[in-house]
Formats: C-alpha cells, structure tokens, sequence
C-alpha cells in the first residue's frame, strides 16, 4: 500500500512594507538646492562685503540721529519754544506789570534757557509785599507767575519802633505803633532789615511767636491786644486791655488756649477785669481785679 504523503505547505511571505509616497519633483529639486546652499560655503569675498554693509549703515543711522539731535538743539535755543505770553496770577498790592517787571521776565526769550529760581528771588527782593512766588514753564511759548501777597500778622517792637512782619515772617515795614495787629514784647530782635525775615538773637522766641499767634487762631481765641515774651517760661497774653492771660511756658498751648477760649466766652462778664491763669489748663483759674 503507497504511503500516504502530506503536501508540503508554502510559507507565508512577510507582508512589504509600505512604499513611501514620492516626492514630486520640484520639491525634490528645491530640497537639494537648500542641502547644496548649506553644504557649500559662501567666498570670503562677499562674506566681508555683508558684514562692511551691515557696519556702514550703523554707522549712518547713528551719524543721522547725531545731526537729528544737534538741529533739534539748535533750534530749540534759537527759533523754538520763544516767550509770547507771560500770565501773572494771585492777590497782591503790585499790578502785573510791577510784577513781570521785577522778575526780568521778558517776551522773546527762550524758555528752555531761563531759569525760574532767579525770576522767583528776583521779584521776592525786589517787592517786598509779597511772601511766596511760583513760576511755571507752559511749553512752547508761556510762562505764568503765581504770586501770594503778604499779609500783615504781628507787630514786633524793637528799639522804640514796630517792626510790622507778615505770616511768612518778612519784615514789611516799620512804624511808630502796632496799628491794628498784635504787638509783641521782648522779642530781641536780631539785626531787623525791611524786606529780610525777622529772626530773635533766642531763637527759640523766633517759633514760639508763630507758634502762639497761630494756636490761638485755631483755638478761636481773638481779641489778643498783645503778647509779653521777654520771659519765654513766663508767657503772658493781653485779651481786649482788660484780661491778662497767664500762660506760663510755652508747653500744653492747644490745651491753654482753648480752655481761655471757653472760659473768656463762657464764664467770666464782658465789662470783668482780672488775671486768668491758664499755667496748669486743668486747674485754670480767675483771679478779678
């Protein structure tokens, strides 16, 4: 009997890969140019010639901004920002023409070259009613001067005269009388010049008259006819030439002059004469004539 043979079986062949789509042809084309660019290098020649180009136009740009900058220079010192218009603002006795007049101010000058501190002193020197000026630049062509008046506070004796002085403490005038401001007593008064600011040889006495003057304003106590401080430790207060306040040191004034406010409107009659001693504010007591 034949003998049975099993049919040989073929092996599976393995599947191929896949075939990358291809490239068209001018893309191919482009790709070799861009590897051919890269791989060959460029002559020395012009290399230099980029670089020598790059640096001449730096050199260009910083040359046309040095000229941009130097005309702008010029012109702004020659033919720009030119004075026209000079404004002149706030109270004081002097009319804006004193004023424009004093600062040296004029039309026509550059604003970029004109200093506003020296236009300030100048009027402050040269008018003496005026405690306070600010002159502003208002580019291209104004300038305006704000000015604040003075304004009489005390009057300061000195060697059998007044010396009347604003809130600024500047030395307006000299008189035979206080007038109608306060007058104050013992101040020692150091070389006093009209138009200068007053100052004591104890300068402790310069603050302490501002200090009080300006207390009392806050404490709503008028009526001050004069003020003694020949003794700074032993201050006294002169209330309407009838009513001496003892004030004492020049310590706890907010508290003195408020509890004399009180008690001035308060407490004692409007026709009373006496002494108030305000040295300790919580033990304030009137002593009538």
């Amino acid at each position: 009997m034949p003998e049975f043979t099993e049919p040989r079986r073929r092996k599976a062949k393995p599947d191929k890969p896949a075939k990358k789509p291809k490239a068209p042809k001018a893309q191919k084309k482009s790709k070799l140019k861009a590897q051919k660019a890269q791989s060959t290098p460029k002559p020395p020649g012009e290399r230099k010639f980029k670089q020598r180009r790059r640096q001449n136009m730096a050199i260009y740009y910083v040359m046309f901004f040095v000229v941009a900058v130097t005309i702008f220079s010029i012109l702004s010192v020659t033919v720009l920002f030119n004075l026209e218009e000079i404004v002149v603002e706030g109270e004081s006795i002097y009319t804006s023409e004193e004023i424009v007049a004093a600062s040296g101010i004029r039309e026509g000058i550059n604003l970029l070259r004109f200093d506003t501190g020296t236009g300030r002193n100048r009027i402050i020197e040269s008018l003496v009613y005026v405690d306070d000026v600010t002159i502003r630049k208002g580019f291209p062509n104004r300038v305006t001067i704000t000015v604040a008046g003075a304004v009489e506070m005390v009057s300061i004796a000195h060697e059998n005269h007044f010396y009347t002085i604003s809130r600024n403490g500047r030395i307006l005038e000299t008189t035979r009388s206080a007038s109608d401001n306060i007058a104050v007593y013992g101040f020692e008064a150091e070389e006093p010049v009209i138009g200068g600011y007053i100052s004591s040889a104890e300068q402790r006495k310069t603050e302490l008259v501002f200090t009080l003057i300006k207390t009392a304003e806050e404490a709503e106590l008028f009526g001050i006819m004069d003020i003694d401080i020949t003794d700074h430790l032993d201050i006294k207060m002169n209330y309407m030439n009838r009513i001496t306040l003892h004030i004492g040191a020049g310590t706890d004034l907010e508290q003195k002059l408020r509890a004399a406010a009180e008690i001035l409107e308060n407490r004692i009659e409007s026709n009373e004469r006496g002494t108030l001693r305000l040295i300790n504010p919580l033990e304030v007591v009137f002593s009538p004539e």
